[in-house]
């Protein structure tokens, strides 16, 4: 028995965890049916020229609390009632990331749970997407021995510290500047402003009254600072614009790990 489940994000402005249960102990080798698990599908990933997934542990953990919870209700599914969703259960593991996905099954055998797993268009898909690069293997005994397989899957990305991720943000926006002939923008340094991209909600108008020569203010959020949103694209684009502040955040409690970008542009270099 198969069950599959895909989440993904790639937009701009946006992109899961833990319930208790008992370990099993009836079945022995739970930790040798995980390591084949993820043998054989490195092993399938690499017949097809991709990258192995590393298997990480803060994601094994939260599949392991799922293929508890299954062992423990005889029941395959990607959420139980009152349970959290797989973006949910994958966010609170702190893992930082921009797309997840989940295979579960009902099996004999590791071997048997990947046979099944590759002859499922779904499944396969989720084991040879070369989008992913960190992976979350747990497996556990339900009545009659019988297996439950939890595979999450996450693109991980990295946090930048806040002065470097200011850094590339501005030389992501300097390279666009390059494309159109004009002249890098000058760095602008205001201290508050990561305070104020921490924000909910950021008062963009009261931004621009607190600078009166600030041309545009923009706020935007990403997955990672390469996505330039198309607001940003277009005043970086203006050849008036000359300067920018540049306040980023990495706000707390988001499914899906993204940064907060506050932009302040000035038509003149600013002292």
């Amino acid at each position: 028995m198969l069950a599959s489940v895909s989440r993904r994000t790639t937009l701009i402005g946006l992109c899961l965890l833990a319930i208790s249960a008992r370990p099993s102990s009836s079945v022995p080798n739970i930790g040798q049916a995980e390591q084949q698990l993820l043998f054989l599908l490195n092993q399938s990933r690499s017949e097809q020229g991709l990258k192995p997934l590393e298997l990480d542990e803060r994601l094994t953990q939260a599949a392991r609390k799922h293929s508890l919870e299954m062992a423990q209700r005889g029941a395959l599914t990607h959420q139980f009632s009152g349970e959290l969703s797989l973006r949910d259960r994958l966010a609170a593991t702190s893992v930082a990331f921009d797309a997840v996905a989940e295979n579960v099954a009902q099996s004999n055998s590791a071997q048997d749970a990947h046979t099944e797993f590759m002859h499922s268009p779904g499944h396969r898909a989720n084991i040879l997407d070369a989008q992913y690069n960190a992976i979350g293997i747990a497996v556990a005994a339900g009545r009659n021995q019988q297996l439950y397989f939890t595979e999450d899957f996450a693109h991980r990305i990295p946090h930048l510290a806040l002065n470097d991720l200011r850094q590339k943000l501005l030389d992501n926006m300097n390279a666009v500047r390059a494309k159109r002939l004009l002249p890098p923008l000058t760095a602008v340094n205001i201290s508050m402003l990561d305070h104020e991209a921490c924000r909910a909600e950021v008062n963009t108008k009261a931004i621009s009254r607190s600078f009166s020569s600030a041309g545009w203010v923009v706020v935007f959020t990403a997955s990672e600072p390469s996505e330039l949103p198309p607001d940003i694209v277009r005043v970086v684009s203006n050849r008036e614009a000359r300067s920018v502040a540049i306040g980023v955040c990495y706000p707390q409690g988001e499914s899906f790990a993204l940064l907060q970008a506050v932009n302040i542009f000035f038509r003149t270099p600013q002292p």
